[in-house]
């Protein structure tokens, strides 16, 4: 997916359209996809609602990017600018920014109304991430560890670094 520029708007005179470039990983929620991809994800969405103008967003989106790049496909990541799509801002009572929702199977679990450190977040929302396949990352350490089942039952020890990874009846999948 292409990254989608923005425009940028400070608090001192600028051009009257200025591009940032938001993070590949990041998408953009907008009214006429926010029911599909947020909603009827089948993953972990966080929400990222802000505006260009506001600078405790600004100071937020770099912490934002960093739990996408490290939550990676697990969890969807994405902004809403309420500048324009006001009716997403609306319909989830959107009073201060930033604020950070994480939706799960359609429904909002978590939300975090201002900054907040990554540490604190990945803390927030640890509980509502899943593990796929059996396998879940230990928090801060990138290290795989088996969440449940018997080894040997379809489970690979990869050695030193006891990374575990589910296999099928061929042995391990590459």
């Amino acid at each position: 997916m292409r990254a989608r520029r923005l425009p940028f708007e400070g608090s001192v005179a600028l051009p009257e359209e200025r591009n940032i470039l938001m993070a590949g990983n990041l998408q953009e929620f907008t009214a006429a996809n926010f029911d599909q991809v947020v909603l009827k994800s089948s993953k972990p969405v966080l929400v990222d609602f802000w505006a260009v103008w506001c600078g405790p967003c600004r100071q937020v989106a770099p912490v934002v990017e960093a739990l996408a790049g490290k939550w990676g496909e697990t969890v969807v990541v994405g902004k809403v600018n309420v500048d324009d799509h006001p009716s997403i801002a609306e319909k989830y009572n959107i009073m201060s920014i930033p604020t950070l929702m994480l939706f799960k199977d359609g429904a909002v679990v978590e939300r975090v109304i201002g900054f907040a450190s990554q540490s604190a977040l990945e803390q927030k929302f640890q509980q509502y991430i899943a593990c796929r396949a059996r396998l879940c990352l230990q928090a801060g350490r990138g290290v795989a560890l088996r969440v449940y089942g018997v080894r040997g039952a379809g489970v690979a020890d990869e050695g030193p670094g006891r990374i575990f990874r589910a296999t099928g009846p061929s042995g391990p999948s590459t």
